[in-house]
């Protein structure tokens, strides 16, 4: 975890900000004045417009790692834009991170619909019936659930439940439509959510 600061010298974040937490003291010995957004470079002395970025957990201190609108950008955002003249090209904004703050929200949302999505995929019961003829018969059909028992404990297509309610004396009051993942009232009055 380093910055880059813009005469391309790399220091490691802990250290650089009580550096500049020491340079913002007021002392006698000091030769150049920093103004109020502006820090120096330990290294070669430059002095650089721009705070250092805020990370979480650290105090706020004005001029030093506040306000973010003031900080420091040294990367380039690196999303490659999807329409327009600049299409297949990189953004190129500046920020201090590897993306601007637009792209970075568009990341953030894409990582929690991909999550979501994965979610969804590992908790979708498939379909405990068995096949009788053809091709795939003896296996386990593995479709997607619409049905479960009051129980939760068994679910079935729609294809395999008809022919469960057929073959044996289950009556449909005692299966609960778990389609689109609605709350159904079933008619023995028993909630079910899935």
């Amino acid at each position: 975890d380093h910055l880059t600061l813009e005469c391309k010298h790399k220091f490691n974040y802990a250290p650089m900000f009580e550096e500049v937490v020491s340079q913002k003291k007021p002392t006698q010995l000091e030769t150049t004045r920093l103004k109020k957004n502006q820090i120096k470079c330990p290294y070669c002395r430059k002095v650089q417009s721009g705070v250092l970025p805020y990370r979480e957990g650290d105090k706020k201190y004005i001029s030093i790692n506040w306000p973010p609108e003031a900080v420091y950008k040294s990367n380039f955002c690196s999303a490659i834009l999807k329409t327009g003249k600049r299409k297949n090209e990189n953004c190129g904004k500046s920020c201090h991170n590897k993306f601007c703050n637009r792209h970075q929200k568009l990341q953030e949302k894409r990582d929690l619909k991909n999550k979501e999505k994965a979610l969804l995929k590992n908790n979708n019961p498939k379909c405990l019936g068995i096949y009788t003829s053809g091709m795939k018969k003896g296996q386990q059909c593995n479709a997607k659930c619409k049905w479960q028992n009051i129980l939760g404990s068994q679910h079935y297509c729609s294809r395999h439940l008809n022919k469960l309610w057929k073959t044996t004396n289950f009556k449909q009051k005692d299966w609960v439509n778990i389609s689109n993942n609605k709350i159904i009232q079933n008619p023995t009055n028993t909630v079910q959510s899935i």
